[in-house]
């Protein structure tokens, strides 16, 4: 039978790091696609299941083909590829059939949290190519904002959302804030168990706003806390379902507004993790 792709595109609005390099940084566009098995037809592994480009080097390549027409089609800045064989399938689909588009491409063992199956990443983006408007930005509305997007989440999960918004504005772009902001709430509100609490405030000190999201899960041990600011990195024994990204896009952020990102202990009252984000005040 025909093959069938189920495409989900995600277009996110954000001035972030296009590396395309394109004059207009206003927007990235985000692709996940279930490749459906990308395999070269070489040499393929036994005992999981049989699709007709297996086994065959020509018809992989025929496949890879038609993967590769949709990701040319949508033109992302980052794909999500589900069900990707091994590393040298995805450099060979990479090299062959996306040649010149830009995308590194990073491979993720068994971290697809539904199927279990292998999955990669294809991105073209680059830090260096940010022009990045800045603007006034009153952190405690932003946060304000973003925990009335989360309270739903934490109501699933019976998890107390608080705020405690003091008043603080800084120079920055509004639509990665949110971003940070967002991933550090996702990141609260996966690893706090139900019927705890997730803290979300906003303070002045010494010149500077500190934003800061304390939550009541395991936390993250000292000696990993620089580790899981890198890409793809996941604590050992971990079980929510993750890409091991969104601490190393809070800290990317970070780096473009001159803001310190700071790992440390949530205090006695909540037992986790206390993400801590000062930046200059305005």
């Amino acid at each position: 039978c025909r093959l069938v792709l189920l495409v989900v595109l995600l277009l996110v609005t954000c001035h972030v790091w296009a590396a395309d390099r394109r004059t207009d940084t206003s927007a990235i566009t985000l692709m996940t696609l279930n490749a459906e098995f990308l395999w070269d037809g070489v040499a393929p592994e036994e005992g999981r299941v049989d699709f007709p480009w297996k086994y065959s080097q020509t018809e992989a390549e025929e496949h890879m083909a038609r993967v590769a027409a949709l990701i040319i089609t949508a033109n992302p800045d980052i794909v999500n590829l589900v069900e990707v064989e091994n590393q040298e399938a995805l450099e060979a689909f990479n090299s062959k059939f996306l040649a010149g588009r830009g995308y590194v491409a990073y491979f993720i063992k068994g971290k697809d949290s539904y199927t279990g199956q292998d999955v990669a990443l294809l991105s073209r983006i680059d830090p260096e190519a940010a022009r990045l408007p800045f603007e006034p930005v009153a952190l405690d509305e932003l946060i304000e904002q973003q925990a009335r997007q989360f309270e739903a989440t934490a109501a699933r999960k019976r998890i107390r959302l608080e705020t405690e918004a003091g008043p603080g504005k800084v120079r920055g772009s509004r639509e990665l804030l949110e971003i940070l902001v967002r991933n550090l709430l996702d990141n609260a509100l996966r690893y706090t168990p139900g019927g705890s609490r997730v803290v979300l405030a906003t303070n002045s000190t010494n010149g500077h706003v500190v934003l800061s999201v304390r939550d009541s899960g395991p936390g993250i041990p000292g000696t990993e806390r620089q580790r899981v600011l890198r890409r793809f990195a996941r604590l050992e024994g971990q079980t929510e379902p993750g890409s091991g990204l969104g601490l190393s896009i809070v800290q990317r952020i970070c780096e473009v507004h001159g803001a310190t990102l700071e790992l440390t202990d949530a205090g006695e009252d909540l037992g986790g993790l206390a993400a801590s984000v000062s930046m200059q005040k305005l």
